[in-house]
């Protein structure tokens, strides 16, 4: 960030706060002197009425005083119009002075150089209403000038010369708009929608004060089997946007969001100490709840406090360079214990009981009504997302007995749910197959339906062996869902063999599918698949209303996402 303070700004161009600049405000005072002194010049030269060279004395008087005004370090409010306006009173009176309207004419031309600084320093609405105005007045004076004996063609001849000139602020109010679109274009990352280090600058430019505290939350990601299985380029950035669309929905008024690297987000937030804190610790909950479903990643996040009385631009370069220690303090920290610590920490959440969990509602697309829930685990923050927990506990060979408790602990906890709504548990191929998952089950239907969620990311060896698991299943009674259709390892094949009850679209397909042809196809074509071979379809992520419209559109049974009800721990849940 510092590098960037050492170019030119090109904000500083363009900005309102550019007259705040020493040079251009004395550069403004300059040309309002010699405006006053054009109009002092005419005195002697005799083309102003007998009795009107008062009027040149009390404008270049005014124009002492305005310049005067623009040297000072700041400025009254709404300075900027009201100099509009008093160059376009002292202006048309002078003009009025002279004996001749001929002669008045080219005068006309200041006031488009007004319009020039009105352009780039006021509002549309009082840009055309000056420009208006010096349109009217050469016009007028024109009319009074062929009324007074001049030659027609020669006043049509003045009159567009100088009508000409109105369309250079106009063009220039065009052109800067360009250039500020431009601008906002580069202080917003094309991934996330986030800022980026640059438009951060620019937002805490001004931020100050001995009681401002700042504090920063500094989001991390990173590719846990980078040198065995390294992540894809496009995965990882789908986990970065699917992060970035989470922290955006949980930040504060007093928080800005942006991407200061290639997989790291910072939250900065200030204001008092008490406030700071709760918004940064509304993003680590976020953090470390967030199912990135997007890749197979690892999550990390710091906190850092400071003073902002010296200014938030340099306060945060310390908290984040301190942030960034503390991270990479961390990572060392856990890549010394690779080979015990996944393993043993599993091992304790398993002995502890299980993770947390919690109930996302799905939705029938009829009359939007919840009609089920989805079980979902929740662990400790600090040591990735929760697909990168159970991706730990399949390389360390604990996966089925992590996937049981959590299946146990969500139906023991489905208890408070309402009454005639179906609970979905997620299960892998290894965990049908090698448990006694249907004989658990069997025993539960009856109270409530029970759906088994096979998820994406496990590759099927043997089919044949699955499907002998799963017709045990139905004949429990048990409704089969194959998740997250289009990601993962849940292709059509999956889809073939399974024959599941209910097809779930992931959720990287829904995003966007209100405006996105192509999604919107790959959707229809799953829908349509699922109509044949009598399965309903879930469409998974669904976080707008556009893209709920475009479900139903689209022919979706039900529907799951944070627009419709975030994932809840079942008391809250029974509550709501």
């Amino acid at each position: 960030m510092d590098a960037m303070r050492s170019e030119p700004d090109v904000d500083a161009l363009l900005s309102v706060s550019t007259l705040d600049a020493p040079l251009i405000r004395r550069l403004i005072a300059i040309v309002t002197l010699a405006t006053g002194l054009s109009g002092l010049l005419l005195i002697p030269s005799g083309a102003l009425r007998p009795g009107w060279s008062w009027v040149p004395v009390l404008f270049a008087v005014a124009c002492l005083v305005v310049a005067a005004v623009w040297l000072l370090p700041s400025e009254p409010p709404h300075w900027k119009a009201a100099f509009v306006v008093f160059s376009d009173v002292g202006i048309v009176i002078i003009l009025c002075g002279f004996t001749e309207a001929f002669v008045a004419m080219p005068g006309v031309a200041l006031l488009f150089v007004v319009s020039l600084f009105a352009a780039v320093y006021t509002s549309s609405r009082l840009l055309f209403a000056h420009t208006g105005l010096a349109v009217v007045v050469a016009v007028v004076f024109a009319a009074v000038s062929v009324a007074e004996g001049v030659d027609a063609t020669l006043v049509a001849s003045r009159t567009l010369t100088i009508l000409s000139a109105s369309v250079a602020p106009l063009a220039m109010r065009l052109y800067i708009a360009t250039l500020r679109r431009d601008l906002q274009k580069s202080h917003t990352d094309l991934l996330t929608g986030l800022l980026t280090t640059r438009g951060l600058d620019q937002a805490l430019r001004d931020i100050r004060g001995e009681d401002t505290t700042l504090g920063i939350e500094l989001v991390q990601v990173f590719d846990p089997n980078s040198a065995t299985n390294p992540v894809e380029r496009s995965a990882m950035g789908d986990a970065i946007a699917e992060l970035a669309t989470g922290l955006s929905r949980v930040a504060n008024p007093n928080t800005v969001l942006a991407r200061i690297g290639t997989t790291e987000l910072a939250c900065v937030a200030w204001g008092r100490r008490a406030t700071v804190t709760e918004s940064l610790d509304r993003i680590a909950v976020e953090v470390s709840e967030t199912s990135l479903r997007s890749a197979r990643v690892t999550v990390r996040s710091v906190s850092a406090l400071g003073a902002a009385s010296d200014g938030a631009g340099q306060a945060f370069q310390g908290l984040l360079a301190g942030a960034r220690l503390d991270v990479q303090a961390r990572r060392l920290r856990d890549r010394s214990e690779t080979d015990q610590l996944p393993h043993s920490m599993i091992r304790s959440i398993i002995e502890a009981g299980g993770p947390r969990i919690v109930y996302q509602p799905i939705c029938s697309t009829t009359d939007d009504s919840v009609i089920g829930y989805e079980a979902l685990s929740r662990f400790p923050a600090g040591f990735g997302s929760t697909q990168a927990w159970f991706t730990a506990a399949a390389e360390t060979g604990q996966s089925a007995a992590l996937e049981l408790t959590a299946i146990e602990l969500a139906i023991a906890g489905a208890h408070s749910l309402p009454s005639g709504v179906f609970l979905s548990l997620n299960a892998s191929a290894t965990t049908i197959l090698t448990t006694d998952l249907p004989i658990m089950l069997a025993s539960i239907v009856p109270p409530r339906r029970l759906i088994v969620e096979l998820t994406e990311h496990d590759m099927v060896v043997d089919y044949a062996a699955l499907g002998h698991a799963v017709s045990m299943l139905r004949t429990a009674g048990v409704g089969i869902s194959v998740d997250d259709v289009g990601s993962g390892y849940a292709g059509l094949r999956h889809v073939v063999e399974v024959r599941p009850d209910i097809i779930k679209l992931d959720a990287s397909i829904v995003s966007g599918i209100d405006d996105d042809p192509v999604r919107r196809a790959a959707a229809k074509s799953i829908v349509g698949l699922a109509s044949e071979i009598g399965a309903d379809t879930v469409f998974e992520g669904v976080e707008t209303a556009a893209e709920l419209g475009a479900a139903r559109a689209l022919g979706a049974t039900m529907v799951q996402g944070f627009f419709l009800g975030r994932p809840r721990s079942f008391d809250a849940t029974a509550a709501s």
